[in-house]
């Protein structure tokens, strides 16, 4: 990229937008050790409750994310714009539980309505709560090889079977317990160390920010070359 490229690019507040709201920048950047990130998942380790502002909600577990998925909730979707009939339904089940709710999708939805206003959030404010919890629940999981793929995940029964099974022979806790009541992050923590187990390559691991950093640089230079090209800037 020449220099009156990268001139072009630091004055463009279309570019810094576009570097601003890309997902897998933002998610290069949460995989930077954060002291505080690794402090709450190790208290969802130990099964320690979170409070958004008075309302205190247990972890994500399998089963809340499963049915969230099967509501198509946005949260649980690449594709799909969130909005606050979302957030309002995923803080009504971790503020409730699945036990208390049930599963049908038709009565959480009803009975999650307006729940966020309800207690003192605001569309936004909510939205970037949930989206920090969703962030700490699948933490581990940056420590695997990334795939490349842009289609949306499948979290159906299949997902849900594979996860216990694993996180069942790591732990040699019940089904039930797995699925309702183990935070999904410790889930994805025990999966990790069983891929790791016949990862003959050491493909499994926490990258330094000197790598994630590389790797920032290296997609940066990508949007920049792309948005040049878009814009006729040779």
């Amino acid at each position: 990229m020449t220099p009156e490229q990268m001139l072009f690019l630091a004055g463009s507040p279309e570019f810094q937008s576009i570097l601003a709201k890309d997902g897998h920048l933002k998610s290069l950047e949460a995989e930077k050790n954060n002291p505080a990130a690794e402090y709450h998942l190790m208290l969802e380790m130990l099964h320690g409750l979170h409070k958004l502002k008075d309302t205190p909600v247990m972890p994500i577990t399998p089963a809340i994310w499963g049915v969230l998925w099967t509501m198509q909730n946005a949260y649980t979707l690449d594709s799909k714009e969130i909005t606050e009939a979302d957030s309002d339904a995923m803080f009504y089940l971790l503020a409730n539980g699945l036990k208390r709710t049930g599963a049908d999708p038709v009565q959480i939805t009803l009975d999650s309505m307006g729940f966020s206003r309800a207690q003192g959030f605001t569309e936004d404010e909510i939205k970037t709560e949930l989206c920090s919890l969703i962030s700490l629940a699948f933490r581990p999981l940056r420590m695997l090889p990334r795939t490349g793929s842009d289609d949306d995940p499948v979290f159906d029964a299949d997902w849900l079977a594979a996860l216990v099974a694993v996180t069942a022979r790591a732990t040699n806790e019940r089904a039930t317990y797995i699925i309702h009541e183990m935070p999904l992050s410790a889930c994805c923590m025990f999966y990790v160390q069983e891929r790791k187990r016949t990862d003959t390559h050491g493909l499994i691991r926490k990258r330094n920010s000197g790598e994630i950093d590389a790797e920032i640089y290296r997609y940066t230079m990508e949007l920049g070359e792309k948005f040049c090209a878009e814009h006729q800037m040779s």
